[in-house]
């Protein structure tokens, strides 16, 4: 019996620590104008993004582009708004983050036409804790 008492209690709180994340999911505006693909990305106050530059390894993951089905879209054709150096208590490090609002642009062939369709690929933290890896969708016409 004194083994039932204590395993709910510590159910109880297990499955509410999951089902509460104070982690949030961005959001994304993407337009398709003269062959560039701009995507708007807002970021939830208090939280931050990293940028499309960090490198690949150990430690956070960088914000990628995914055009649909997809398809990575290399650094060397990604513009960035300017990312901000934080110092990041979660990895222990200055990195390269967005806070706020941030604009990802690409230059696609001039006759690309809408729908456009893909999906960032981002983890987003906010200085205590970070998500897994997320994906946002997005819709350029």
């Amino acid at each position: 019996m004194l083994q039932k008492l204590i395993l709910v209690p510590f159910f109880f709180l297990l499955t509410n620590a999951f089902a509460f994340s104070p982690v949030q999911e961005v959001k994304t505006k993407a337009l398709l104008e003269k062959g560039v693909l701009r995507i708007i990305v807002e970021v939830p106050r208090g939280s931050h993004v990293y940028s499309l530059f960090l490198e690949d390894g150990l430690g956070p993951i960088r914000t990628k582009v995914f055009l649909e089905p997809g398809i990575e879209i290399p650094q060397k054709d990604l513009v960035e708004s300017k990312p901000m150096e934080i110092y990041d208590q979660a990895f222990d490090s200055k990195l390269l983050a967005h806070q706020g609002s941030f604009e990802v642009m690409i230059r696609l062939e001039k006759s690309t036409r809408g729908p456009v369709k893909g999906y960032l690929l981002y983890q987003i933290c906010d200085n205590r804790i970070c998500s897994l890896a997320q994906t946002t969708s997005f819709i350029a016409h």
